[in-house]
């Protein structure tokens, strides 16, 4: 009868343990599925209504930015469960798991690069073909696209939803090595943050995200981990701290010397290369032209700059010729391009125009 009972007990425990197995490994599955489905799903709720609306530009970014920001500013609240500006904190502690908290972040940092070369290879995959040339095409002129009877709100919904799954796996990768989250993470700046990585690593290559940030965040560590010594110049002490943000915006014009040193050969590969890696081979031009914007006497890097409260008949009085035998162009003289190289090239389309037959 002991020896029965004994039996029967082991018998029970172990169908206990393999049902605690198995409801822990679900729950983990459940875990790392909503990693990816919670982001996805908002994307696509949010990509949907904004693509339909025709939401585009400036005004797609001003929403997802407003967004964020108000989901951070409720996260900072107290009373919302979640710590507030506390934030949650023993995210490295992971079920079943003993190992210290620097071992574990090895792991998820090696983790963080395989998931980094995975995601490079699936991005590559997806910009290749078909499907890349037709999201290129949305990029550069997005109306012409629609007109050919591509579904442009269709590209555009799916990148934007894979893009977000991607964002979860990549956060749920880094907060483990953190091992704390603050509402501050998800603020309006950490969005900003990817534009600047990939206009300081470079537009049109897939690896230039990559190298952009790498290069910010060492650099960002520099300036704002109290690296950098401050300097003291008597009447104002420079503290990189707060500085770091100020150098970081300059940064997006730092290109427009370098290429205006650039001899003609140099700025033509420079181009061809962002050309190349854009339409898949553009070929060699058949001619170059190249001005030295800041160093030409007619010029010296002048550009036009709208005051406050300008209106568009500034622009169109630019625009009107000036007699018969004068006319005016340049990106100031078209308000819908202006302060861009394209306005440039179309005003000198018309003026040419307009002199063939005024």
């Amino acid at each position: 009868m002991i020896g029965r009972l004994l039996i029967i007990g082991e018998h029970g425990l172990r169908k206990c343990y393999l049902w605690y197995r198995q409801r822990r490994c679900f729950r983990l599955f459940l875990q790392l599925a909503l990693v990816v489905l919670v982001p996805g799903l908002l994307a696509l709720v949010f990509g949907w209504l904004a693509f339909r609306s025709r939401v585009t530009g400036v005004y797609l970014s001003i929403l997802t930015q407003a967004m964020t920001l108000a989901l951070s500013l409720f996260l900072f609240q107290n009373d919302s469960g979640l710590r507030g500006n506390n934030g949650l904190s023993g995210l490295q502690n992971l079920p079943g798991v003993t190992a210290s908290q620097d071992f574990v972040s090895i792991w998820f940092f090696w983790a963080s690069a395989l998931a980094l070369a995975v995601g490079y290879i699936f991005a590559a995959w997806i910009v290749s073909g078909k499907f890349g040339s037709v999201i290129r095409g949305i990029r550069d002129n997005e109306a012409r696209v629609r007109f050919l009877g591509y579904s442009v709100e269709g590209y555009k919904l799916f990148l934007f939803t894979v893009t977000a799954m991607i964002a979860g796996i990549a956060g749920a990768l880094y907060y483990p090595q953190a091992g704390i989250i603050n509402p501050a993470e998800i603020a309006p700046i950490a969005s900003i943050y990817l534009a600047v990585w990939v206009a300081i690593g470079g537009r049109g290559r897939l690896y230039g995200a990559v190298i952009g940030a790498v290069f910010v965040s060492l650099v960002s560590t520099f300036f704002t981990g109290g690296q950098a010594p401050d300097i003291n110049l008597g009447f104002y002490t420079i503290q990189w701290v707060d500085w770091w943000t100020i150098l970081l915006g300059l940064s997006f014009g730092a290109y427009a010397p370098v290429a205006d040193r650039m001899s003609t050969s140099e700025a033509t590969q420079d181009a061809l290369e962002v050309l190349d890696a854009a339409f898949d081979g553009v070929g060699a031009p058949t001619a170059v032209l190249k001005t030295a914007w800041s160093t030409d006497p007619l010029f010296r890097g002048a550009y036009s700059f709208p005051v406050a409260g300008a209106s568009r008949g500034l622009w169109e009085a630019f625009e009107t010729p000036a007699s018969d035998r004068l006319v005016f162009a340049g990106e100031h003289t078209t308000f819908d391009y202006h302060a861009t190289t394209h306005g440039a090239y179309l005003s000198g389309q018309w003026a040419a125009e307009w002199i063939e037959d005024p």
